[in-house]
């Protein structure tokens, strides 16, 4: 009796280890996360990050088990060796960290968060099942090719020119983040990630529009030059020919007082003098249009000015070395 009952609890035994093999084997993931976040404390500005875009409690453990960085020019481009294509500032490095680029211009507030959400959803899409992968794979196409979104096709047309192979993860994580109405079945995907995605995509209107209006303005404004600058030369034409033609009109009023023909250059000196005076009056509006030019040269240069300066502000490329610099 106590032999049979030694064999039946070593069975359990074996059964238990044979469950708890196959456990680990089929939640692996979810088991190294918690080795790895057993001790972790993310730092209150990666916290805010992940409140700031409603991550679900899975979204915040696939954000912190990688360790996100806000880093510095020299660290972030150090570390991201390849730029994102779209309007965020980040990478995840596949199995190794999430680096974020600390952009500090107040205009383009909602960068961090946008690209927060954005690289946590490459961890989130690597970790999908094939199967699963392959159905949201295919639901985020259907819906991409139908999207009425330049700036999003533009995006991706840039992924595809870079590398084709990363055009379905890219999507996986632009949609979710940039575009305010997906599909029902779509939602209900990404509602896993985000308890308010729409959180998420406003912030990505916001600093998207800050470029778009800065670069529409120089737009709006090379197009008034375009129309002066053409205004301009039509005036300039015309007043060399009435030049000419003034001119003309003098040397024939000369001629009329060599002979003197006094009846006719006194018939014609009034028309030769309004004519004179106005020309000069075209010659003072073709001096007020182009000094209404130049004002408008510096307003373009200076909205110009602005744009590159958002540019400069999210440029991560590290300073060039000036050996003259004063030490």
């Amino acid at each position: 009796m106590l032999r049979s009952l030694g064999k039946f609890s070593a069975g359990i035994v074996s059964v238990v280890v044979i469950g708890l093999s196959l456990f680990i084997v089929f939640r692996q993931d979810q088991v190294i996360d918690w080795w790895l976040l057993r001790d972790y404390e993310p730092t209150s500005s990666i916290e805010q990050l992940a409140n700031d875009t409603t991550m679900t409690e899975l979204a915040r453990r696939y954000f912190y088990v990688y360790d996100p960085q806000l880093l510095n020019t020299d660290t972030f481009r150090q570390r991201c060796t390849i730029a994102e294509k779209s309007i965020v500032l980040g990478c995840y490095i596949s199995r190794a960290g999430i680096y974020i680029f600390d952009v500090d211009d107040e205009q383009l507030s909602g960068v961090r968060q946008v690209t927060a959400a954005h690289e946590m959803l490459h961890v989130a899409y690597e970790r999908l099942s094939s199967s699963e992968r392959e159905r949201i794979d295919q639901l985020n196409l259907a819906f991409f090719n139908q999207l009425d979104d330049e700036r999003i096709q533009e995006t991706i047309e840039a992924y595809r020119q870079r590398d084709s192979a990363v055009v379905l993860n890219e999507l996986h994580s632009i949609l979710a983040t940039e575009v305010r109405q997906l599909t029902p079945e779509l939602e209900d995907y990404y509602a896993q990630y985000f308890d308010d995605r729409l959180q998420i995509v406003d912030l990505s209107d916001q600093y998207a529009s800050v470029f778009e209006k800065a670069r529409q303005r120089v737009d709006q404004l090379d197009a008034r030059l375009k129309q002066e600058q053409a205004s301009i030369e039509s005036l300039q034409v015309e007043m060399e020919a009435r030049a000419g033609q003034l001119e003309q009109e003098r040397e024939q009023l000369n001629r009329l007082l060599e002979q003197e023909n006094i009846s006719a250059y006194n018939n014609g000196i009034a028309s030769f003098n309004q004519g004179v005076v106005t020309y000069n009056q075209e010659v003072a509006r073709l001096g007020d249009m182009i000094d209404a030019y130049n004002e408008l040269v510096s307003e373009r240069n200076a909205a110009a000015l602005a744009h590159e300066s958002l540019i400069d502000s999210i440029d991560s490329r590290p300073r060039r070395f000036d050996a003259n610099e004063e030490l």
